[in-house]
């Protein structure tokens, strides 16, 4: 018996035929953009939670 692929296998593949090496390449440097904007919103998010409880302590001592 021989294995079967799966048909989204197959489908993905016929999807890349037809889009070109051009359309492939623009998607590949989509994904790294959007991964750096979201690693960049990540570390920001993360930087922000940092700085919040010492802002905190600032203002109870201020007070």
């Amino acid at each position: 018996m021989a294995a079967q692929t799966a048909p989204t296998e197959d489908a993905g593949f016929a999807v890349r035929e037809k889009l070109g090496s051009t359309a492939i390449e623009t998607v590949v440097w989509m994904r790294i953009v959007f991964s750096i904007v979201l690693a960049d919103i990540v570390l920001q998010v993360q930087e922000q939670q940092r700085s919040r409880p010492a802002a905190r302590a600032a203002k109870a001592g201020a007070a």
